[in-house]
């Protein structure tokens, strides 16, 4: 079983847990509630707010590589978290797509229905 610690460590570096089987649905996707401690946070904190794109600063080029990186992940997770609480309105759970490629568990947005 996943634990929330496991959960809300966010996923971009973690391991499965020993033993678990993910099953996809008729679709395809694997999916796994949101624990709602992990909501609890998220209402309770201000949302991540986007990144604007770099500008290339000449003195600096290389930093761009490194901020763009930094950006994406921010981004993905600013709308991963604004995903999570609009379904909560909707449906009142969260769900998310998870993929265990190569050892590592990374969530995605569900496609809408």
């Amino acid at each position: 079983m996943i634990t929330e610690a496991d959960w809300i460590q966010f996923v971009f570096l973690t391991k499965p847990p020993a033993g678990i089987e993910w099953k996809a649905d008729a679709t395809g996707i694997n999916k796994e509630r949101v624990p709602d401690s992990f909501i609890d946070i998220l209402k309770k904190r201000r949302l991540l707010k986007k990144m604007p794109p770099p500008v290339t600063h000449p003195k600096y080029p290389d930093l761009r590589d490194r901020y763009l990186a930094v950006m994406t992940r921010n981004n993905y997770c600013a709308d991963l978290h604004a995903d999570i609480l609009r379904q909560l309105k909707q449906k009142e759970f969260a769900e998310v797509g998870v993929d265990f490629t190569d050892g590592v568990k990374k969530l995605f947005i569900l496609p809408q229905h």
